[in-house]
Order: structure tokens, then sequence, then C-alpha cells
């Protein structure tokens, strides 16, 4: 048996519909968001300054990557008795993402980062290192919604659409027994997170993980707050996921000593890579790390950007920004600029909630309309027990550049033609 190959292992089964499902639900999410990968129109922010040269003709050959990749792990195609496919896959999509940030939404980080163990480790270990990172995300996310901010905002808008649809007014609760209730969803979260870590309680987990996701798309969909429909197919993929992946005796390790023989370098990787997918989001807290990787989604953690801009007397805006112009302060002369707007209308996602990829967003538009004057207003990440948000406002070209300039991380838009 030492020239065992990984197509016989007992859990090469388990793995393959893995990434089967993860192909599938990849190709789901980039029809539903495909202007955000075959698109130029919106500002593209790669995450290095070297990359702002790359031709956009790049992008339609790594998407086509995508696509071939996905449909061979789909297909189940190996080369050679080698599953190349998802290599294909996970390379193509890196290299999309690191030509626009807007890009890494939640569920492309989640789909690469999990393919990518799964074919490293394509044994037991890589199930429970994917189960580990898994376990992480719930974690990760209930934290994150473990503020003030949130249990006045957006917990409130769950909450508010989850129980609305039940014919239940909370207009007239108390302002605490609306904060307990929206507390139960972040806490609900951190508990399936637990569950799911630990073989004896993983059942009563991914059941529970069930009635969350199904809950999330009720409040989510057309019933409820009616958001995109990216947004219901990543929580749709949750449950099917979690159904293979903490299913009981998903893995065994019955040869794990002769798999790591044969490819101990890949195993190592795969564990590192966890090591990594677990332990750096901690470093959110600080500001050291994006919000989205760091698993911080639905939650009031990013900072918030505010544009007003007076458009040059005589000029007109372009046609395809002034949509997402809306009137501002009364007497006054000044338009209110929405990114937001601009990223669920023209590319059907929400926006990358970093601030240096907002401000650099706003540096695009700008660069796009003629312009008398302008006025930036950050609100930079709310403090968790008071929900204070420290003010920052910029008023003109060289303190908005100045200000990206702090960044590590490119803030220079690619070239639109």
């Amino acid at each position: 048996m030492n020239e065992l190959s990984r197509t016989e292992t007992p859990n090469k089964p388990l793995v393959s519909r893995l990434q089967r499902l993860i192909a599938v639900f990849f190709l789901l999410q980039c029809a539903l968001t495909w202007p955000l990968w075959v698109s130029p129109g919106y500002p593209q922010i790669p995450w290095f300054g070297l990359l702002t040269g790359v031709p956009f003709w790049i992008d339609y050959v790594l998407f086509a990557g995508v696509v071939i990749g996905a449909f061979g792990v789909i297909a189940n195609v190996t080369i050679r008795g080698r599953d190349v496919f998802p290599g294909v896959l996970y390379a193509a999509s890196l290299g999309l993402v690191l030509l626009d940030q807007h890009r890494l939404q939640p569920w492309t980080f989640q789909f690469i980062a999990s393919g990518l163990l799964l074919w490293l480790a394509p044994d037991s270990r890589g199930l429970k290192c994917n189960r580990w990172f898994i376990c992480s995300v719930y974690i990760y996310s209930a934290v994150s919604k473990l503020d003030l901010t949130f249990l006045d905002a957006h917990g409130q808008l769950l909450l508010n659409a989850g129980l609305n649809n039940l014919g239940v007014e909370t207009n007239y609760w108390s302002t605490e027994s609306r904060r307990w209730m929206a507390l139960s969803l972040p806490v609900g979260e951190l508990i399936i997170g637990g569950l799911l870590a630990f073989r004896q309680t993983r059942s009563l987990g991914r059941w529970a993980s069930y009635v969350m996701h199904g809950l999330l798309i009720w409040m989510l969909g057309p019933l409820g707050l009616n958001h995109e429909y990216g947004v219901l197919g990543w929580n749709l993929y949750f449950i099917l996921q979690n159904r293979l992946l903490f299913a009981s005796g998903a893995a065994s390790s019955s040869i794990v000593d002769q798999i790591e023989t044969i490819n101990p370098w890949r195993n190592r990787v795969a564990f590192a890579m966890t090591g990594l997918l677990v332990g750096l989001p901690i470093l959110e807290n600080w500001g050291l790390y994006d919000h989205w990787p760091a698993w911080a989604v639905y939650c009031s953690r990013p900072e918030k950007v505010r544009i007003e801009v007076v458009p040059a007397e005589g000029e007109e805006v372009p046609e395809g920004l002034s949509d997402f112009l809306t009137p501002g302060p009364v007497f006054s002369d000044s338009e209110e600029f929405s990114i937001d707007k601009w990223s669920f209308q023209t590319r059907y996602c929400p926006v990358y909630p970093q601030l240096r990829y907002r401000l650099a967003v706003a540096r695009a538009f700008l660069d796009r309309i003629p312009t008398e004057s302008f006025q930036i207003e950050i609100e930079l990440t709310p403090d968790r027990w008071t929900g204070v948000r420290e003010v920052i406002s910029l008023s003109n070209r060289h303190e908005l550049d100045e200000y990206c300039s702090r960044f590590w991380i490119n803030t220079r838009p690619r070239p639109t033609h």
C-alpha cells in the first residue's frame, strides 16, 4: 500500500461531495453577482499598487478559469489521477480577488478557504481543518455582534423582520426588552459554533444551524428585508455544507499515517492555513485585519463614509452616477452620494466595508464628476459599550489623499478603459 492513491481514501467521497458543493455555489453566486466579475464600470481597487495597470482582459481569462475549474470539479474530472481542477478554480479566483478588493465577499473568502483546505488534505485531516474553520466563522461572527450598536441598529432590523412577519409589533416594547431580544441572535450563533466544535454535541449544533440559517433566509428574503439573492444563497450553502461536514462519523483517521507519508507537505500547509484562518480574525479588534475575513458580517463594526458634493455649475454629472445622488441638507446646494447604492445597483452585492476601500471608491467617484467642493465625513468603528463613533471630516483633495496614504494596502483604482 505504499503507492496508496488519494482517490482510495475512505473520506474521498465526502471530500468530493463538499468540493462539488463549493463549485456549484461558486458558480451560482458568481451568476447572481456577475457585474462584480466581468463589468469594468465600477471602480476596481486592487490589493497592491503594482496591479493597477493590469488590463481588464485578464479578468475575462481568469473568470474563464473559474468556470472551467468549477465545471471540472463538478464533473469530478482528474488528469492522470490528480485533482487539477480545484487548483484551477481557486487559483483563478484568487487572481480575480487580487485585482479588486470588492470581490472578497464573505462567501468568496469562505469558498476559497474551504476548498483549498480540502484540496491540500483530501482526507480526514482536511475535513477536520474545515470543521475548525467553520466553527470559528460562527464564533467570530457572533462576537462581532456583541456590542451596543448592533443591539440598537442591525439587531433591531433583523428582530423586526422576523417578528413582524408573525404579526408581532415591537414598537411598544421597552428599549431593554428589544436589546435583550436582539442579543439572543449573536448568543445563539455563539452557542452553535461551540456545539459544532465537539463531537458529542455536533449533531445538536448541526440541527440548530439549520434552524438559524432557515430563519435568516426567512428574515432576509422576499418576506422580510428583501436582500440580494446572493445573501440567501450563502445561507442555503451553509445548511447543505453543515449536513455533510458535521454529519456523525464523517471523518475516519484509519489511514492518516499512510496519507501523511505520501503528501506530508500538503498536510502541513493545510494545518498552517487553518491556524491562520482561525487566529488572524482576532486582529480585527485592533484594526489590523479586515472586517469581512474576520466574519464581522451584518454587524455595526465597519466604518461609515458619507459623501456630500456640490456639482460644478453648468456641468452635468454622468448619467450612471447621477442616479445615486440625493438632495443634501435643506438650504444647501450639496448632494449626497451613496457608495452602498452604487454597489448594490451596479454589482448586485454589498460594498466592501473597509474604510480604505470606501475612501478609494469615493476618490474614484470624485475623479469622474465635475465638482466645486465636497465634504467626506468618516465615522470610525464604534465603541463596543457606548456605541460612540469618532468622526473625521475631509474637505479637500489634499486631505483625502493624505488620509489614504496612511493605509498599507492600495487605494488607487485600475483604469476604466
